[in-house]
């Protein structure tokens, strides 16, 4: 279990002057991010300036709101913005469903109106391809395919096969997704999690790498045992998707989820005469519905009017939102501004007490202050945010393959505690009870899959 580091570490490791900086600086560093999307860009340099592409994936993907393309000099005036959903902005979806015999008592009553409804809803311009696996990925309505066909072919699906090769066969639909023409590809898998690849040639981390490569976020609707649906979790997360765990429950609220996370970008035209001379770079700023800012850096080529080197590289980047994203200048001003609090309020200590050994001065702990433990292992938190999670990163890592890499967060305000579910793939549990989001008591007893632990409020003030 992880434990977390507080002010009193940084006050006994640092001179007595410099202990209120040290302080700010170490929370202001280690600062997790709780937002989930990221920002995919591309840029080609054509005649008349730069045409901008760009996607939002992750959990918390939403349609683009608004977008400017901004210098230190101020905004850049754009032109042709486009945001989708667009007609002019097709989305491909490649739908592959599990029809190995593991999905006996899934595919007719679950699966299939599942995919009924993904067809009613999918928005004209878009394009979708429905394929089974087992061993193998098999095409059975290819990409353009009318609403009629389409229907028609989830209709006529049957159980084939008894071995599933999760891994091999999302490789082949990522290379079937290639063909398709639109401005961004997903690959959505209808599965119970059940993955018997050749570990020696197929691993989950080999279609994470050609998805991640191809820009393809992977979208897992899972049926079943959630412990299995793990797999089809971490696919999603690896890739920038998410896994709706299928558990009777409204089907309109997934499928409406999916296509409004999925088609999130836009595109504009970047005027090579708006820009100044000799100009290398400008910054992409897009707000999202949820009104959240994601930023990223645009590399442009040589001038588009240039004979040479008329077209820029294509990188799928990636740019996480987080306390890394504030631009250099805020942390010079929060830096001066934090050392100059840091002097004065040594200052002031040394007025009032001159005689005293600061170093050896007991320090007060941050407030709130509330405990997690599970046996002899207690987790003290000792701010107003922390995340819990199976992976590096989170504020409290539970070393348990039942718990999501992203399971929770515990929030600390108006003088409340609040555990906030994240998506998780065994959801999260508040004395026996499933929630998404449930004010916390002293005493209360947690369960994130099958981990437990009791949750104390010790302090606040």
């Amino acid at each position: 279990m992880c434990l977390m580091c507080n002010c009193s570490v940084v006050f006994h490791l640092c001179p007595a002057g410099l202990r209120h900086l040290s302080c700010a600086l170490f929370f202001l560093l280690s600062a997790p991010s709780l937002f989930s999307a990221e920002l995919s860009t591309q840029v080609d340099a054509e005649t008349g300036g730069w045409q901008v592409a760009w996607t939002v994936v992750g959990p918390d993907a939403t349609p683009t709101a608004s977008v400017a393309v901004t210098m230190d000099s101020g905004p850049i005036k754009t032109a042709n913005v486009v945001l989708a959903p667009d007609a002019s902005l097709p989305v491909c979806y490649l739908l592959m469903t599990d029809t190995s015999g593991s999905m006996k008592h899934q595919l007719r009553p679950h699966v299939i109106p599942v995919l009924d409804e993904l067809i009613a809803r999918k928005p004209p311009q878009h394009q979708i391809a429905i394929a089974r696996f087992a061993t193998d990925l098999e095409i059975l309505a290819p990409f353009g395919s009318d609403r009629d066909t389409l229907t028609k072919t989830v209709n006529g699906l049957k159980l084939e096969g008894q071995r599933t090769e999760l891994f091999r066969t999302a490789l082949e639909g990522l290379k079937a997704l290639a063909g398709c023409q639109g401005y961004r590809q997903v690959l959505v898998i209808l599965s119970d999690g059940d993955a018997e690849d050749d570990p020696a040639a197929y691993q989950r981390a080999d279609v994470a790498k050609a998805a991640t490569t191809a820009g393809v976020p992977i979208y897992t609707l899972g049926f079943g045992d959630t412990i299995k649906l793990q797999i089809l979790n971490r696919i999603s997360e690896d890739t920038g998707g998410w896994l709706w765990p299928f558990n009777g429950g409204e089907i309109n609220h997934a499928v409406h989820r999916l296509f409004a996370s999925s088609d999130t970008g836009g595109r504009l035209l970047l005027p090579a005469a708006a820009m100044p001379e000799g100009a290398s770079s400008a910054t992409l700023e897009v707000t999202l519905a949820d009104g959240s800012t994601l930023r990223r850096t645009l590399k442009l080529a040589s001038r588009p009017d240039s004979p040479l080197n008329t077209k820029a590289e294509k990188p799928i980047t990636f740019w996480r939102k987080s306390w890394f994203s504030i631009p250099a200048g805020y942390w010079l001003a929060g830096g001066i501004m934090a050392l100059v609090l840091a002097l004065l309020a040594a200052s002031r200590s040394q007025r009032r007490e001159p005689d005293s050994e600061p170093d050896e001065a007991p320090v007060a702990p941050a407030h709130p202050i509330a405990t997690i433990s599970s046996g002899e292992e207690v987790f003290v938190m000792d701010k107003h945010s922390i995340t819990i999670g199976a992976i590096a990163g989170n504020d409290l890592v539970l070393n348990d393959a039942t718990v999501s890499r992203h399971q929770a967060a515990i929030d600390f305000r108006d003088g409340e505690f609040h555990l906030t579910d994240r998506g998780s793939t065994n959801t999260s549990k508040v004395n026996g009870k499933t929630v998404r989001h449930q004010r916390l008591f002293s005493g209360d007893r947690l369960q994130f899959g099958e981990w437990s632990g009791v949750f104390q409020i010790l302090d606040i003030q």
